[in-house]
């Protein structure tokens, strides 16, 4: 698969992400259901995101 934006490791699991308008932190977004188990929410069709603080990632990665 050819990727494309900005990803980071968290939870050990790649996550596209943008800029939060909250400080320091990033919104991940997954197209898995399953990560709403884990504080992800439902935005839109297939598309859940979850905010976490840059401190919580492990690396930041642009394709």
């Amino acid at each position: 698969m050819i990727r494309k934006g900005e990803y980071t490791i968290y939870n050990g699991r790649e996550y596209r992400f943008i800029e939060s308008d909250t400080v320091e932190a990033i919104e991940l977004i997954s197209n898995d259901k399953k990560d709403m188990e884990n504080g992800f929410t439902y935005y839109k069709k297939n598309i859940y995101t979850k905010i976490v603080g840059v401190n919580e990632v492990k690396r930041i990665i642009f394709y």
